[in-house]
């Protein structure tokens, strides 16, 4: 007698999630780095450039289009597009918005801590005669600076990079379009004069502490992974490899 054939296709998964590697927190704090040295060197002279007239049309549009990739809201289409075309993955999208809407969550955290003027406020001022340090209004606004006064970090870009983030673990091979979308929302934020440079550089370091304890090699990670197992969804394994 024939035993049944299991026609449930074969899940091959990756053996070590890509924020699991010798980068773990290097990243981050050169992320952090290249922040102060763009506060310090990048943030005026490029917020002083007209990118929205100076670039070509074309560029314009991509880089507008790309915004929903960092929105709160635009997102919600990449989690229904994991789910419809990768059914086997459709529970790993539950620890994708996490890493996704908890990044842009962080960045807004912080926010509620430092109060610093947009670009675009900035640059009605006499941004000229005012230094670098002027732009921030202080620490612990707790909410009560206006919405001019929300530029760091950058919760679009946040948000932007713990999805790409998310997105490089589960489908590895699309590493680098992933990456450069969360780019590009970057480069749209800094162009609109709605963000400096910095404020992206210390948005994509919160979005990748956010994403490792999600996708490294930590204790919530593997409860998230030992979930996603019992219910049969082809999770990313997050352990690492035998020393």
């Amino acid at each position: 007698m024939h035993s049944p054939v299991d026609r449930r296709p074969n899940v091959v998964l990756p053996q070590v999630s890509p924020l699991e590697d010798a980068w773990r927190w290097q990243t981050p704090l050169a992320l952090m780095v290249a922040g102060f040295a763009a506060l310090v060197f990048i943030d005026g002279p490029v917020a002083r450039m007209h990118l929205t007239v100076d670039l070509p049309k074309m560029i314009v549009q991509w880089l507008n289009q790309s915004e929903t990739f960092g929105n709160g809201a635009g997102v919600v289409f990449f989690f229904v597009a994991v789910a419809a075309l990768d059914p086997r993955r459709a529970r790993c999208v539950v620890r994708l918005a996490c890493a996704t809407w908890g990044a842009g969550i962080a960045a807004n955290v912080v926010k509620l801590t430092i109060g610093r003027c947009r670009p675009y406020l900035w640059l009605q001022g006499d941004h000229e005669a005012m230094s670098t340090w002027q732009q921030f209004q202080g620490l612990l606004p707790l909410g009560l600076n206006e919405h001019e006064w929300q530029s760091f970090p950058s919760a679009h870009t946040a948000t932007a990079c713990g999805l790409a983030l998310g997105l490089c673990t589960l489908y590895p091979q699309g590493r680098r379009l992933f990456l450069g979308l969360a780019a590009l929302v970057a480069c749209q934020r800094v162009a609109g004069d709605m963000h400096y440079v910095s404020d992206t550089l210390f948005a994509a370091a919160i979005a990748w502490c956010v994403a490792r304890g999600l996708y490294g090699d930590t204790a919530l990670a593997r409860r998230f992974t030992a979930w996603e197992r019992r219910i049969g969804a082809a999770s990313p394994v997050v352990e690492r490899r035998a020393a």
